[in-house]
């Protein structure tokens, strides 16, 4: 993968996260927000977490 890809996966996966972090902060359900982004429950339950504690 040349740097360029990487550059541009990592921003890919920086605006899922953000899409992720918005749709929790509105009242997604975390099933839901995994559905619509690919991002693993797992993952989106610990950003869900964080939220939280701030």
């Amino acid at each position: 993968m040349t740097a360029a890809e990487q550059l541009r996966e990592q921003g890919r996966e920086q605006g899922l996260e953000l899409v992720a972090i918005n749709s929790l902060k509105e009242g997604a359900d975390p099933r839901f927000v995994a559905r619509i982004t690919g991002m693993k429950l797992a993952v989106i339950l610990k950003l869900k977490a964080q939220l939280e504690e701030q």
